[in-house]
C-alpha cells in the first residue's frame, strides 16, 4: 500500500513538473517579437556535412535541384570511405572535404565549421542527408527567422518509418522529447530551445563571430547545445512547423531508432546527470508507472 501510494504521489509531482513546463512555454511564445528582419530566399546556401550518405544523398539533392535550383549547394564529405563525393558532385554540389579534426570536437559539429568557411551568402540551410526538402521549406524557415529578428529557425518535418512498431518507438520518443522541454513549435526567447539538427536556416556571421560551433564542439547532443550556445549570446532562436516541406527517414528499423536515438535523448554533454535523472524519473512516473498499474 505504502509503495503503491509513493507511486501515485510520484505520478502526481512529475505529472505537474510536465504541465508546468508545458504551460511555461505557451507564455513565453505569447511574448511580442522583436522587430522583424528581410532575409531573402536567394541568399541562402544549402550546406549538408556527410560521412558515408552515398545511398542518402541521391534523394535529398534531387529534391533539393527540383525545388530551389537557384542555391548553392555544399556537401562537407567528412572521411567518408564510399562513394559519397563523387555522388554529390555528379548532383551538381560543390564538395569540400574536412580538415584534421581538433581534439574534443563531433565529427558533424566539424564537417559543418569547416563547411561555414565556404559559405558567402547571408543564410546557410543546414540540412542532413537523411531529409527530403519540398516547395516552401525555405519560404516557411525565413519567415519565421525574420518575423522573430533570430539567428538559428529550426523546421520540424514528418518522419518517415518503416513499420507500425518503429513509427510507436519514435513517437514515444518524440513525446518523451515534449515532456523535457514544453510544447513546439514557437518562438525560443527566453526559455530552453529544443531544435531539429537535421533542419537549421541559420544567420552566417553571428555564427561566425559568437563561436557558437566552437561553443558546443563537443556534445552529443549537438543540435541543442548549438542552440543553447546561441541564446546564451542573446541570438534568437525559433522552431516552426515544417510538416508539409519536409520529411525524414531517420531510421530504418524500430530497433535502430532505439539504439541511435534513445542516446540523445537526455541531451548528453548538455543537461547536468542530475537534470537527466530528474527528466528520465518524472517521464517514467507519468507515462510508465500509471500503464503498468492498469496492466
Amino acid at each position: 500500500m505504502r509503495v503503491s501510494n509513493a507511486a501515485s504521489a510520484l505520478t502526481l509531482v512529475s505529472t505537474a513538473l510536465i504541465c508546468w513546463r508545458l504551460g511555461r512555454t505557451a507564455r513565453a511564445s505569447s511574448a511580442a517579437p522583436p522587430k522583424p528582419s528581410s532575409f531573402i530566399v536567394d541568399d541562402v546556401t544549402i550546406l549538408i556535412p556527410a560521412r558515408n550518405e552515398a545511398l542518402r544523398l541521391p534523394a535529398l539533392l534531387a529534391s533539393v535541384r527540383t525545388h530551389y535550383p537557384k542555391l548553392s549547394v555544399i556537401v562537407v564529405d567528412d572521411e567518408s570511405d564510399d562513394d559519397t563525393a563523387p555522388v554529390a558532385r555528379s548532383l551538381g554540389a560543390k564538395v569540400v572535404a574536412t580538415t584534421a579534426r581538433p581534439a574534443g570536437w563531433i565529427g558533424k559539429a566539424w564537417a559543418l565549421r569547416c563547411g561555414l568557411d565556404h559559405v558567402s551568402s547571408s543564410l546557410v540551410l543546414m540540412l542532413d542527408s537523411d531529409v527530403v526538402v519540398n516547395d516552401g521549406l525555405v519560404e516557411r524557415l525565413i519567415d519565421s527567422l525574420n518575423s522573430e529578428a533570430a539567428t538559428l529557425a529550426s523546421g520540424l518535418g514528418v518522419i518517415s518509418t518503416s513499420s507500425a512498431v518503429q513509427a510507436a518507438v519514435q513517437a514515444s520518443q518524440l513525446a518523451f522529447l515534449v515532456s523535457r522541454v514544453g510544447m513546439l513549435p514557437g518562438s525560443a526567447y527566453g526559455q530552453r530551445p529544443l531544435v531539429n539538427g537535421q533542419c537549421m536556416l541559420a544567420v552566417a556571421n553571428p555564427v561566425l563571430e559568437h563561436q557558437l560551433f566552437e561553443k558546443s564542439h563537443s556534445a552529443m547532443a549537438d543540435d541543442i547545445a548549438f542552440a543553447q550556445a546561441a541564446q546564451a549570446e542573446d541570438l534568437g532562436v525559433v522552431v516552426c512547423d515544417c510538416s508539409p516541406y519536409l520529411t525524414t527517414a531517420m531510421y530504418g528499423s524500430a530497433r535502430e531508432a532505439l539504439q541511435e536515438w534513445s542516446r540523445s535523448l537526455l541531451f548528453p554533454g548538455v543537461d547536468s546527470r542530475a537534470h537527466q535523472v530528474v527528466d528520465l524519473t518524472a517521464a517514467t512516473a507519468m507515462f510508465v508507472l500509471p500503464a503498468a498499474r492498469v496492466l
